[in-house]
């Protein structure tokens, strides 16, 4: 086996091994669906921001989302 055929197979060796490590490692399952209902309720946060300058009420109605 000269160099050239040797440097081949450990390529495609090394190849074989890198591609069935991830093949073979990785598992798929279905997701739980209990584990996406929360028992605890979502708390929500209103704040209501006053301010005297005209720049500091345009920069916060941008960040709401409103125009």
């Amino acid at each position: 086996m000269d160099r050239r055929e040797r440097f081949m197979a450990m390529a495609i060796g090394f190849s074989i091994i890198a591609h069935a490590f991830p093949i073979f490692g990785i598992k798929f399952v279905m997701p739980d669906p209990r584990q996406f209902v929360s028992q605890q309720p979502l708390d929500i946060v209103l704040v209501n921001q006053k301010t005297k300058s005209k720049q500091a009420a345009k920069s916060a109605s941008r960040s709401s989302g409103r125009f």
